[in-house]
């Protein structure tokens, strides 16, 4: 079974994909991916209602998604709590090293700075809202981490082109971070994207001066290439 929840959700049994008759049964599936191990039935109640209906609730949900996850769904019985087995998550790759990441499976990611659960939410389940926003700021930490590594070892080996991508994503993810800027303009110079540079700059200068004021902005435009 496998979960991706960097950028557009999805989950896929045997390599077919799965379509959820509940927008809640496929959130806490979402939830049991991301957060993995195995976790009580009030707190999955908890997360998707705020009502005393939540524990039934819960019991219809689960039959949904054992129906269409099978044996990858564990309910304990003697415990109460839930969990799923046998089950690869995309985020799991972001507790690996970095050593190899941009030309790994993590390239995509590290490049294109994915939000979690891109797109999918739970109008009216507030608490699964909060639990997303807090576990998409954790992820884009630990991009921003394997990144930043990523960039050091493509330096080391001078590939300057893995390390351009990598400066470009940082910037990306991070508009107001003046250094990061400096670092894709010294990048862009020395491979001969002077364009990419300059329309990496023309996007961030409202970021920039909003955190960091006119100063900022006066070092951004000083970074500006002028050919």
């Amino acid at each position: 079974m496998h979960v991706d929840v960097l950028g557009p959700p999805r989950v896929r049994v045997g390599g077919a994909p799965v379509r959820f008759r509940s927008r809640k049964a496929e959130a806490l599936t979402y939830d049991l991916a991301v957060e993995r191990g195995r976790h009580s039935r009030a707190r999955l109640a908890a997360l998707l209602w705020d009502d005393v209906a939540g524990g039934a609730n819960l019991r219809v949900i689960l039959n949904d998604v054992r129906k269409h996850l099978g044996p990858h769904v564990i309910v304990d019985a003697a415990t109460q709590r839930v969990g799923l087995t046998d089950v690869h998550c995309d985020v799991d790759a972001l507790d690996g090293p970095a050593t190899d990441a941009p030309n790994g499976r993590l390239g995509p990611q590290l490049r294109a700075d994915p939000s979690l659960l891109e797109g999918f939410d739970v109008a009216d389940a507030p608490a699964f809202e909060a639990w997303r926003d807090e576990a998409d700021a954790h992820v884009r930490e630990r991009l921003a981490r394997l990144r930043a590594q990523a960039l050091d070892a493509a330096l080391d080996a001078d590939d300057l082109p893995t390390a351009l991508d990598l400066a470009d994503a940082t910037c990306r993810a991070a508009p107001w971070d003046v250094l990061a800027l400096a670092r894709l303009v010294r990048l862009a110079l020395r491979v001969g994207a002077n364009e990419r540079a300059a329309h990496r700059l023309d996007g961030t200068e409202t970021a920039v001066a909003e955190v960091g004021g006119d100063e900022a902005l006066a070092q951004v435009a000083a970074l500006r290439p002028t050919s």
